[in-house]
């Protein structure tokens, strides 16, 4: 009788210590890969027409303006393109036309109905 209180005192404690370290756990944000290259290649807009789909680019320059939905018109003096950046990447940064960013993103090469845009993986502020 003893041995079948132990087991359960012992499967009891184990249960409440499992459950309270799970919910714990849904408290922690996910983290993820970052990418971050270890040379750095910076492209143009104006050489963004050679790339391929997907490919990951680096760009220097400034954002003029939003034009919709988490969509901004980003020029580096070579050109223009519209880059789209989730709101949550900013990370809480504000970034405002004036300020030079380099942005981190994928390539996605427009068609017959789309415009070429740039997915911002990764956004900093660059010293002016």
């Amino acid at each position: 009788m003893k041995k079948l209180q132990s087991m359960f005192i012992i499967t009891v404690s184990c249960l409440i210590l499992g459950s309270s370290v799970m919910a714990g756990d849904k408290n922690k944000k996910m983290g993820g890969f970052v990418f971050q290259p270890t040379s750095i290649t910076v492209e143009t807009v104006e050489n963004m027409k050679d790339k391929k789909d997907d490919e990951i680019v680096v760009l220097q320059g400034v954002i003029e303006k939003a034009i919709g939905d988490e969509k901004y018109l980003f020029n580096d003096g070579t050109g223009t393109i519209i880059i789209e950046i989730d709101d949550d990447d900013f990370k809480g940064m504000t970034v405002n036309a004036n300020e030079k960013v380099q942005i981190t993103g994928e390539f996605d090469k427009g068609g017959w109905f789309k415009k070429d845009k740039v997915e911002v993986k990764n956004i900093k502020k660059l010293n002016n």
